[in-house]
């Protein structure tokens, strides 16, 4: 009888552990936000609520960038270091520069699977890293884009001028400040091209497009040949939004965006 006993107390034991076990651990998602954003950013940012949604949802850990077990880590465009806060006119130096940020994360985590949710510039960014780096195309398992301009932005003098807007005013950058990535995202870039060219056999990507963005027009925004879309049209409520982030700051489009990445859950179509 106490032979049995002995063998009986261990099992119980680790099914007492086992309950306990994260079962995400090896699993970490990326949030890689669009041209002039800024981190870290206020309360009521919709990169903010969509952490909230992951943790409570999906139970991942979040904790400061850098740490060995954070699971929800906020993709930097800094010039210096991956794991630094950044500005808005850092966003604006070449995508070279920010998919190497982006492998850092990856030699950081060598054993990791990696979710990357890519909200305008963020998903090029996504996609280009896969498409440029054997590493990110080998442990990303899911990329969504949302409102991304996936097939490049038209060279022409009126973009040249709403260009130069954005820098100044919504990006705050100064005469001197290095500016590479419209070239990079041109309709014409190498960068652009390879993401129509590279087969992502080891990741599924799909595309989410809003016909009512201003800023990201649908034919941009999704690669109907190469990755499954989905159409989930909605306008800001404020009187003149551009609803370019008006997806990821819907708590419920949000929700059903993060499920689709991380459990490819299907999102009810718009188009």
């Amino acid at each position: 009888m106490l032979k049995k006993l002995i063998v009986f107390i261990p099992i119980l034991v680790l099914i007492s552990c086992s309950n306990d076990i994260n079962h995400n651990d090896n699993k970490k998602i990326i949030i890689i936000q669009g041209i002039c954003s800024r981190y870290p950013q206020d309360s009521e940012h919709w990169g903010v609520k969509i952490k909230k949604i992951i943790k409570e949802n999906h139970k991942f850990i979040d904790k400061e960038t850098g740490n060995i077990d954070d699971q929800i880590i906020d993709f930097s465009y800094s010039r210096n270091n991956w794991k630094n806060n950044y500005y808005p006119q850092e966003t604006l130096l070449s995508i070279k520069n920010h998919i190497s940020n982006l492998e850092k994360i990856y030699e950081k985590y060598p054993t990791s699977e990696f979710y990357i949710l890519g909200h305008s510039l963020g998903g090029v960014i996504a996609l280009s890293g896969a498409a440029n780096s054997e590493k990110i195309n080998k442990q990303t398992k899911s990329i969504v884009t949302v409102s991304s301009p996936i097939k490049g932005i038209i060279k022409s003098d009126e973009n040249s001028g709403l260009k130069s807007l954005i820098e100044l005013f919504a990006c705050n950058s100064k005469e001197n400040d290095e500016i590479k990535i419209w070239d990079d995202i041109s309709n014409e870039s190498k960068f652009i091209k390879q993401i129509s060219d590279h087969d992502f056999k080891n990741t599924k990507v799909y595309n989410i497009v809003n016909k009512y963005d201003l800023v990201v027009s649908i034919e941009s925004a999704k690669l109907e040949k190469k990755f499954p879309y989905f159409c989930i049209n909605e306008v800001d409520k404020e009187l003149f939004g551009l609803n370019h982030s008006t997806l990821l700051d819907n708590n419920v489009i949000s929700t059903e965006i993060i499920n689709l990445l991380i459990d490819d859950k299907k999102i009810l179509n718009d188009c």
